[in-house]
């Protein structure tokens, strides 16, 4: 028989921790993407802006997505 105790919850720290990277990564990668598309387009600085507000939105999807498992 196999004795593995049942998964411990997170802890306060490492959840908050974890939301919080999701967020500042989505935000860092959506930023990114407009920057660069910017550059290269040259339409400085409307595609930065729009792919920010992109990246915050996905920031908080993966936050509700997490906060709510199913």
């Amino acid at each position: 028989m196999d004795n593995k105790a049942p998964p411990q919850p997170p802890s306060g720290m490492s959840w908050a921790l974890r939301l919080s990277t999701d967020m500042v990564a989505a935000t860092l990668i959506g930023t990114g993407i407009g920057y660069g598309l910017d550059e290269w387009l040259e339409s400085d600085p409307w595609l930065t802006l729009v792919f920010f507000l992109f990246g915050v939105a996905a920031g908080f999807r993966n936050i509700y997505r997490a906060a709510n498992p199913q």
